[in-house]
């Protein structure tokens, strides 16, 4: 079956998880979506590609508990060097439970793991309107 065309898209999205295979397949799914996918395994390792690259990078999605740079402080990091950059966060967590610091916006959105993936393509397609 063929990804739905409503939620395509052809922007750049960077991918920093610190799970391997959950990784891949967002990656994976981005990419069948019509997007380009870049990935990191940490905070830290996310805020140098991001610096490299912050130009094409559209949309960041990131779990919210990454090794070295987490949370608030990675979104801080990442708009100092692109303000205004669109995240998703996502967790095994509820937002309550993780008392992050920051409420989601028109900018930042959560989602809670294990989730659908057609909400997560619907949810990316918002932030990128």
């Amino acid at each position: 079956m063929l990804p739905d065309v409503t939620v395509r898209g052809s922007e750049t999205v960077l991918v920093i998880e610190d799970d391997n295979n959950l990784r891949e397949l967002l990656q994976e799914v981005l990419r069948d979506y019509g997007y380009s996918a870049l990935g990191a395994s940490d905070g830290e390792q996310g805020v140098a590609l991001f610096a490299r690259q912050a130009g094409s990078i559209a949309l960041v999605i990131s779990d919210l508990t990454l090794p070295k740079v987490r949370g608030k402080q990675l979104y801080k990091k990442l708009h100092r060097i692109k303000p205004g950059i669109k995240m998703l966060f996502v967790s095994g967590h509820s937002v309550s439970e993780m008392s992050y610091g920051f409420e989601p916006s028109d900018d930042i959105k959560f989602l809670q793991k294990p989730f659908d993936l057609e909400r997560f393509v619907s949810i990316l397609r918002e932030l990128l309107a």
